[in-house]
């Protein structure tokens, strides 16, 4: 802009040309940094989204529909979720969400995580007992499919939670 200004103020002294030439510089120079400035946002935006996604106590799995819904796969899931699961996270990408989690078919869960990616709607899963062969905890599920087409699911282990009025009742 001050390239700008300094050329009208003395564009008797530069030919058209070179007044057209330094316009298009300054114009290049200031798209140029405007992307800069969009890139060091878009930045800063992931590196947020990654420190959210590693250090919330939640668990965060972000699911990925197959074969039209008839399973999803892990295409990411947080220290969090992987903590609650009693897996590593790198066992977990890529694999199918039945497979690794057989009991979510008995409790409901799955027939929410379809719902939910079909209809886009949000599905808040009450707190249900999950078991399987190596799991036995109380677990609470908010699922929601995002514009990207993948599913977001929050999950809380309230197995501590649901002891205390147990014991309570003895």
């Amino acid at each position: 802009l001050g390239l700008l200004r300094f050329i009208s103020t003395h564009n008797n002294h530069f030919s058209k040309e070179k007044i057209a030439l330094y316009e298009r510089l300054a114009g290049n120079l200031v798209s140029g940094l405007i992307q800069r400035r969009a890139s060091d946002a878009l930045k800063k935006s992931e590196e947020r989204f990654r420190q959210i996604f590693n250090n919330m106590s939640s668990g965060l799995a972000i699911l990925e529909a197959v074969e039209d819904g008839a399973d999803f796969i892990f295409k990411d899931i947080n220290p969090s979720g992987a903590a609650i699961g009693s897996r590593p996270r790198k066992k977990h990408i890529g694999r199918s969400v039945q497979t690794l989690y057989p009991g979510i078919q008995e409790i409901g869960l799955f027939t929410a995580l379809k719902h939910s990616w079909k209809t886009a709607e949000s599905v808040n899963f009450p707190m249900t007992q999950y078991k399987d062969d190596r799991i036995r905890s109380w677990m609470e599920t908010y699922i929601r499919t995002v514009p990207t087409d993948e599913i977001l699911a929050v999950f809380n282990d309230l197995t501590e939670q649901k002891k205390i009025p147990e014991a309570l009742q003895v």
